[in-house]
C-alpha cells in the first residue's frame, strides 16, 4: 500500500489510520477481505508511532471496519457504512 503525506491540519491517528485506508480502498488497493498492512509496516510507512495505529486498529475493529485476527492479521471488513 503506497502512502503519501497528508496535507492540510493535523489529524488524530485514528483519522490518519482511517484516511489510508479508504485511500487505499478508493483506488483499488485494499478490497473487503484483504489483509491490512501490519501496524509495523504501517508504522515505516506513515511515520506514525506503532501504539498509536494499534489504538486505532482497535478502534476501528469495534466499529466494524476491521477484524483483528491474533497472529493471523488484520482483515478489511467494510469501510462503508
Amino acid at each position: 500500500m503506497a502512502v503519501t503525506p497528508t496535507p492540510g491540519p493535523a489529524k488524530s491517528g485514528l483519522e490518519r489510520v482511517r484516511h489510508e485506508l479508504l485511500t487505499a480502498l478508493h483506488f483499488g488497493k485494499l478490497s473487503p477481505g484483504d489483509r491490512a498492512p501490519s501496524v509495523r509496516r504501517l508504522a515505516d510507512l506513515t511515520g506514525m508511532n506503532r501504539k498509536t495505529i494499534h489504538r486505532a486498529y482497535t478502534r476501528l475493529a469495534r466499529e466494524g471496519f476491521l477484524d483483528l485476527r491474533p497472529g493471523s492479521g488484520t482483515y478489511i471488513l467494510s469501510l462503508i457504512h
